[in-house]
């Protein structure tokens, strides 16, 4: 048994190369889903209008989280760079409802290696990126008595209701991607969002005609709970792991 182990070790080691096949420079377009989280300080959110912003009516939300929220994402990148050398992408993560919607650029290093007939591009990378999370947390249909909300009058409305976190984020990230024939690839990777200069948290309305309006969580047109408590801080942070799941398509370039 070990010298079977120790023959296959030997024709594996023997047929790895570091992609001498590869041409120099590449173009790739990426899509993909993104997985991740956002942590809550509590179970309970509770939202209620205060009299002080409405006509006549009284709209109430009870909502209750569990402690890890999980969202996915659309993840699209256009890639460039070196096979073998330095590589740059630039990124965006669209969240399906309650997520991270995020723009940035990284810049990373790619090693290839070649195993029989097989490319594999192993890339670590240090993204920067400008982030809105947003937990959605329901919709209100105004009737025509109307609500206003920081001096916005709305009016036989839809509203969308959501709590935002724009936040800066430094994301370590590693990458592989198992190259087929150079032209396409599958991509795996795992990252890390580290937040900066994050912005304090608020809650958003927004109309079916795109008319928005933000206020702070002790705002006077609102009583909103945490747990029963009014919030000081945070809602949720979106730090944390991020996993994703892709396919790339490769353009060569000598």
């Amino acid at each position: 048994m070990k010298k079977l182990i120790i023959a296959l070790s030997i024709i594996f080691i023997t047929n790895i190369s570091y992609g001498q096949g590869l041409t120099e420079k590449f173009t790739s377009f990426d899509v993909g889903i993104v997985y991740g989280s956002l942590n809550f300080s509590g179970t309970d959110l509770n939202l209620n209008f205060s009299e002080n912003s409405i006509r006549e009516l009284e709209y109430n939300f009870d909502n209750t989280v569990a402690l890890t929220q999980s969202y996915t994402a659309l993840d699209v990148a256009f890639k460039w760079g070196k096979y073998n050398g330095l590589s740059y992408s630039l990124f965006m993560n669209a969240a399906f409802g309650t997520g991270k919607n995020k723009f940035g650029l990284s810049v990373g290093y790619n090693y290839p290696i070649e195993i029989g007939i097989f490319d594999i591009l192993i890339r670590p990378s240090l993204g920067f990126s400008g982030v809105n999370a947003t937990y959605k947390v329901g919709t209100a249909k105004i009737d025509t008595f109307g609500i206003i909300i920081d001096d916005t009058d709305y009016i036989d409305r839809t509203l969308n209701i959501s709590i935002t976190s724009p936040t800066c984020y430094l994301t370590p990230k590693f990458e592989t991607t198992f190259l087929i024939e150079q032209k396409f690839g599958i991509m795996l990777s795992a990252a890390y969002d580290l937040p900066f200069n994050t912005s304090p948290q608020d809650i958003g309305f927004t109309a079916e005609d795109y008319d928005a309006t933000s206020v702070e969580f002790d705002s006077d047109f609102l009583d909103f709970t945490v747990d029963g408590v009014t919030p000081t801080g945070d809602i949720f942070t979106a730090n944390g792991i991020v996993y994703s799941l892709g396919v790339s398509w490769y353009y060569n370039r000598e």
